[in-house]
């Protein structure tokens, strides 16, 4: 009998502007890195110390291609606490809000990525995207379910 882990990501990429009003919404697949994955075998023991939890994630302007071996965005441009965290069965969805201002100026955002820390600290997994817009006075809001089947 064989049996297998696999890991799929999945985004929904919500732009609002000042007043509330949707500007886009993008959904989008990732990766999960080869750091991530250890990550995740790393969570399962007690000693030595597992890891700090995933609680952040950030945004970038990166224009490569994700890799299994990155370990962090191309061009990070803003990182924020998860605003939720869940679990359901085998999916996890995080979600995490960047509030007007973050970043300070017009991006046109490419990549994400989930982080175990308010900065640096170990990024389970990237996502590469076409361009989206986030001007200084909107909120961009990413959905990401990490599903293990």
């Amino acid at each position: 009998m064989n049996d297998t882990l696999q890991l799929f990501g999945d985004l929904e990429i919500i732009v609002t502007d000042s007043n509330g009003n949707l500007k886009s919404r993008n959904f989008e697949k990732n990766i999960i890195t080869t750091v991530g994955k250890e990550y995740i075998a790393s969570r399962m023991l007690s000693t030595p110390t597992p890891p700090t939890a995933v609680t952040h994630m950030a945004i970038g302007t990166g224009i490569g291609e994700p890799l299994a071996a990155n370990t962090t965005l191309g061009t990070e441009e803003a990182r924020v606490a998860f605003t939720s965290a869940t679990v359901s069965g085998a999916q996890l969805t995080f979600s995490a809000t960047f509030p007007p201002g973050s970043p300070a100026t017009l991006k046109s955002i490419t990549e994400a990525g989930i982080f175990n820390a308010a900065s640096a600290g170990t990024m389970l997994n990237r996502a590469k995207f076409s361009a989206v817009g986030k001007d200084t006075g909107d909120t961009l809001t990413i959905n990401w379910t990490v599903t293990l089947t």
